[in-house]
C-alpha cells in the first residue's frame, strides 16, 4: 500500500514486484504518469490497473502508458485473481465491462462475440 503515486513509484522501484497493482486517481502522481515512469525505470514489472473508472479514454490512456491489465473495483472479487495470473504470465487482461468500449476506435465499433459461458478447458486456460 502506498498513500500516493510518488510513494508507489518508490516502493515499486525498490521492491520490483512481478506485477504492480495501481490506481488511476492518486495524489502527487496519477496512474498514467506512474505507469509511464515504471515502464521506463523497471520494464520487467508488469502493471495492472485496479480502478473505478470505466471511461474508454482512461482504459486506452493506461494501456498506452504500459499497463498490461485493467480491472474495475466492482469486479475485483471475481476478476482480480484471474487478471493477476494473466498479467503475470505475460498476457493482457481487460475487465469484461470495459473490453468492448476499449476496442472502439474513432467511432467504429469492433464486433466482440459473447462467450458461451462454458468453462475453459485446461489447454485454453
Amino acid at each position: 500500500d502506498a498513500p500516493d503515486g510518488e510513494k508507489a513509484r518508490d516502493m515499486i522501484n525498490s521492491i520490483r514486484p512481478e506485477v504492480a497493482v495501481i490506481d488511476i486517481s492518486m495524489p502527487k502522481l496519477n496512474g498514467a504518469d506512474l505507469a509511464r515512469a515504471l515502464t521506463e525505470t523497471c520494464p520487467e514489472v508488469k502493471i495492472l490497473v485496479l480502478t473505478v473508472h470505466e471511461d474508454r479514454a482512461y482504459v486506452r490512456r493506461l494501456m498506452d502508458a504500459g499497463a498490461r491489465g485493467y480491472v474495475l473495483k466492482r469486479s475485483a472479487a471475481d476478476d482480480l485473481p484471474r487478471a493477476l495470473r494473466a498479467v503475470a504470465d505475460g498476457g493482457l487482461y481487460l475487465d469484461p465491462q470495459v473490453a468492448e468500449i476499449a476496442l472502439v476506435r474513432d467511432g467504429d465499433a469492433v464486433s466482440v462475440e459473447r462467450g458461451t459461458g462454458e468453462p475453459l478447458s485446461q489447454r485454453e486456460t
